[in-house]
């Protein structure tokens, strides 16, 4: 099953307890969406809404910090988040449009970007937080 490699563990630690409390709640959220029963119902597009205003939050947040704290690829990552922001915006926009598409896809998209991202992109500033 798609989640058993979704678990929050102390090898996604990017040794900030605020990024990872903001981590574990982005796992808990992919684990909703993809525990979805009907991905047709109301209630799928309510979690993926949810991650696209957590993400923006915690997005927000976490720039703030590494570009306090001088992470030379800021920008860098600044724009993987924009880029990730624009795709679930487009999976919203079609779910509220009743657009139809891949939800199976949808949750991989997501599965893939959280497992990647925390563990390859986040980790790479983890000596600047």
């Amino acid at each position: 099953m798609l989640l058993d490699n979704c678990i929050w563990d102390i090898k996604c630690s990017v040794g900030n307890d605020i990024l990872d409390n903001h981590h574990k709640v982005l796992f808990d959220i992919l684990t909703r969406c993809v525990e979805s029963s009907d991905k047709s119902d109301v209630k799928y597009l309510m979690v993926v809404r949810e991650l696209l205003d957590y993400c923006h939050m915690h997005f927000a947040v976490e720039e703030n910090m590494i570009e306090e704290n001088g992470y030379p690829y800021f920008q860098e990552h600044a724009v993987e988040h924009k880029n990730i922001l624009s795709a679930v915006e487009k999976i919203i926009f079609k779910l509220y449009n009743g657009i139809p598409i891949n939800v199976d896809r949808v949750d991989k998209f997501v599965f893939n970007w959280i497992l990647r991202h925390v563990l390859e992109e986040d980790m790479k500033y983890k000596g600047y937080i």
